[in-house]
């Protein structure tokens, strides 16, 4: 019986491979399509982490209602002055084994005399109470707070300057006269107040209340802040008009120059 031998062929030494075989295309329906496992979940099985809620204390500052009248009255006959706080050093008990009562080694007048030693809010928040003494000092000081609202818009979410000062008439009209003087003397008329320069501003505010010293009973001497305010806008809205009515004369005149 004969056996076949496979055929063999020398190849070249640089031998060059042709081109690789096309790829045969499968149809779509020949393709196996694996359908994608989507894991769904309830919301009730979900672990929600809580989220721990840090409570921070909260001290409250209680501010009295400040009429001008009376705020300006009370002003003029007491100069500012800062209250300074003295805490008592409280009385300390010394209890003896031998009584039977602890409280009557103490005297009545230590527990009487320091009521916040036993139930305050601040040894429940934890707050030193000298540091609340300060804060208490700066926010209840004398100074006048401005009113809420715009000077110039009474009825319309703002206030007359005249009527929350509560000034006699003279000194009120003085003052107006002089910040006139500070507008024709150091800023600039034909601008707004945010439009005015930081250093005349300043130098205005400084000269006013050299003028009138009882701009320091007002906190940041706000009076004079609206006072600049409402001259330098009724100012600079009064030259833009009188801008504008140059500007119409000299159409005119043109118009008439070109006619002829």
């Amino acid at each position: 019986m004969l056996t076949s031998f496979p055929s063999f062929t020398d190849a070249p030494a640089f031998y060059e491979p042709g081109a690789p075989r096309l790829n045969i295309p499968i149809l779509l329906a020949q393709t196996e399509l694996h359908a994608a496992r989507a894991h769904v979940n309830l919301f009730a099985q979900e672990e929600l982490s809580s989220i721990p809620c840090v409570q921070y204390p909260r001290v409250l500052h209680s501010r009295p209602s400040l009429l001008p009248k009376l705020a300006l009255k009370s002003a003029l006959n007491h100069p500012p002055t800062r209250r300074r706080s003295s805490t008592p050093q409280p009385k300390r008990c010394h209890f003896s084994p031998l009584s039977s009562s602890p409280s009557s080694q103490c005297p009545r007048e230590a527990l009487s005399a320091h009521p916040s030693e036993h139930s305050s809010d601040e040894d429940d928040l934890g707050l030193d109470p000298d540091l609340i003494d300060k804060d208490d000092e700066t926010e209840g000081s004398d100074l006048i707070p401005k009113p809420s609202g715009e000077a110039g818009r009474p009825g319309r979410g703002g206030y007359a300057l005249k009527e929350v000062l509560g000034w006699d008439e003279r000194q009120y009209q003085a003052f107006v006269k002089f910040v006139t003087k500070l507008v024709n003397e150091h800023l600039d008329k034909s601008k707004c107040y945010s439009s005015q320069s930081l250093q005349e501003l300043t130098l205005a505010r400084k000269l006013a209340i050299d003028r009138f010293p009882v701009l320091q009973n007002y906190a940041e001497a706000w009076p004079i802040i609206d006072a600049l305010r409402l001259k330098l806008k009724y100012m600079s809205s009064r030259s833009r008009q009188q801008d504008l009515q140059a500007a119409a004369q000299i159409g005119k005149q043109m118009m008439r120059h070109s006619t002829k």
